[in-house]
């Protein structure tokens, strides 16, 4: 899948990924399949937001790391996000 490219960098040095269900060319289901099957994404911490209904149990059985339902607020966001964000500083 070549919108995953990004993420397959060595160079990415990507922490977390906030992933909508409803994207419009590759579903959140499709990178949760990809993230699946490559050890380079698996280790990419996943929380996947929408507003879709029955959602929740779907995400845990795709490996999705939380869920988060939309609307969202802006604390449990900033929260969630907080976790997995590593700050650097350049020296």
């Amino acid at each position: 899948m070549e919108e995953l490219h990004c993420l397959r960098q060595p160079s990415a040095h990507i922490q977390l990924v906030l992933l909508d269900v409803m994207m419009p060319h590759l579903s959140g289901w499709d990178v949760l399949d990809a993230r699946r099957l490559d050890p380079r994404l698996a280790v990419i911490p996943v929380i996947l937001m929408t507003a879709g209904s029955d959602v929740q149990r779907k995400a845990a059985t795709y490996e999705a790391t939380h869920y988060l339902p939309e609307p969202l607020g802006i604390d449990l966001l900033v929260a969630r996000v907080a976790r997995y964000a590593v700050t650097s500083v350049a020296r």
